[in-house]
């Protein structure tokens, strides 16, 4: 049986929802199935789209909006199968940053994303709320999420919340 070379990028540095990925290729799942799987991590994750749309990788892992605004862009991508029911992604901040469940309380605030999207994921959430984009500061992070929480560059931001609420809670 032949091998095929596939370039697998990932949507972010190796996280504990990449574990299926790592756990087939350690226990050589895909080259059972003739696979040679190379398991990359991206320099920016907002580039990964990009990346496998235009053929620059072979496949890849990226949230199914993402495969959507790629289709809308006129990438041939197809999107063959998921690792998650839902996203893990939520707003993050510190205890005493004066932020509560109360989503009013992110007026005036300064609120991060990581990308095209998670701006839009902002604007959606907090129109929903009865909110404008006059309401808040957005600021583009990339996943630096609670970095800039850490450093007082953002009050809040989304981010995902297995990792960087950790991180946030060591600090």
């Amino acid at each position: 049986m032949s091998t095929d070379k596939i370039t697998f990028l990932l949507n972010w540095q190796p996280a504990p929802y990449h574990i299926p990925i790592f756990l087939a290729q350690t226990k050589g799942y895909f080259k059972e199935q003739g696979l040679d799987i190379a398991v990359l991590e991206p320099t920016n994750p907002s580039d990964v789209t990009e990346l496998i749309g235009s053929g620059k990788v072979d496949m890849g892992l990226k949230a199914m909006i993402h495969t959507l605004a790629a289709k809308a862009r006129g990438f041939p991508v197809t999107s063959v199968a998921s690792l998650l029911d839902e996203p893990f992604t939520g707003v993050l901040y510190l205890a005493n940053s004066g932020i509560t469940e109360d989503f009013q309380s992110l007026k005036g605030k300064r609120i991060g994303y990581v990308g095209e999207f998670g701006k839009i994921q902002i604007d959606e959430l907090t129109k929903h709320y009865g909110m404008t984009p006059d309401d808040y500061t957005a600021v583009r992070c990339g996943m630096n999420v609670a970095k800039y929480i850490i450093e007082g560059k953002i009050d809040a931001g989304v981010g995902i919340e297995c990792m960087q609420q950790v991180e946030l809670r060591n600090t």
